[in-house]
């Protein structure tokens, strides 16, 4: 075969790891009610798309690559994995506090099935992270997730250790904003649930007879679902808006 093909080959080939191993993980697309077969058809489409715009300076060590294939096949997939899990790690923690909202509002005892996964979590928390997961297609975060697909060329150059071009402290940084962020949208409800069960703790001991537990459930559950209808949308939007930040910061960035 023509050095040159088998060059293009290869170089296609590397792409589609880093691609697909992003594409494994990332929100709505890494979950387990999208088959296997739509996320390889689809990072092999995405690869095919970046193949031609991909500048060919960024795969300096492209001439050796065809007798180390198998050491740079498994470099791209972390360095995917890697930029993958930065965007993942906000829907995660999103997933973790809107569970904790629910059991401040009362609905951590009710279960369902995910409709994005095949774990479980509650009625309430779904109110909260199904459509956050929509409007990360419907903002196109998709498309900007892509886009820093590309620019990762040009900070992490093919047949190059992402450890020594990448900062330690961006996956530090993914955490305490994910999770900052996160603890504010939980708030108001965490605020409502402190106060009311301190009244309620208040009450109790003013009258014992009265059977606290079953008078508050109905003030805790309306309440709760009250605050959601009051805040869901400053949350979506907000969380969106932080997203769509990150990823921008991360394709400028490297």
């Amino acid at each position: 075969m023509n050095p040159a093909t088998t060059l293009e080959l290869v170089t296609a080939l590397l792409i589609f790891c880093r691609v697909g191993s992003c594409v494994m993980i990332l929100p709505g697309l890494g979950g387990g009610r999208v088959p296997p077969t739509v996320r390889l058809f689809l990072a092999f489409a995405l690869s095919l798309a970046l193949v031609p715009v991909i500048d060919r300076a960024d795969f300096a060590g492209a001439n050796a690559l065809t007798g180390m294939l198998a050491v740079y096949v498994v470099m791209e997939v972390i360095v995917g994995v890697f930029l993958g899990f930065l965007v993942r790690i906000f829907y995660l923690a999103l997933e973790f506090i809107a569970v904790a909202m629910a059991n401040f509002a009362g609905f951590g005892s009710i279960f369902m099935q995910a409709v994005d996964d095949n774990s479980s979590t509650t009625p309430f928390s779904e109110l909260i992270t199904l459509p956050a997961l929509a409007l990360f297609f419907i903002l196109d975060l998709h498309v900007a997730v892509i886009g820093m697909l590309k620019s990762s060329y040009g900070v992490v150059t093919v047949g190059q250790w992402a450890g020594s071009t990448i900062e330690p402290n961006i996956l530090v940084n993914a955490f305490q904003n994910s999770f900052a962020l996160a603890l504010q949208m939980s708030a108001p409800l965490l605020i409502y649930s402190l106060a009311l069960n301190l009244v309620l703790g208040l009450l109790s001991k003013l009258t014992p007879q009265v059977p606290i537990y079953f008078v508050s459930i109905p003030f805790l559950i309306a309440g709760g679902l009250l605050m959601l209808f009051q805040t869901d949308g400053i949350i979506l939007s907000s969380f969106s808006s932080s997203v769509s930040t990150w990823i921008a910061g991360l394709a400028t960035d490297g």
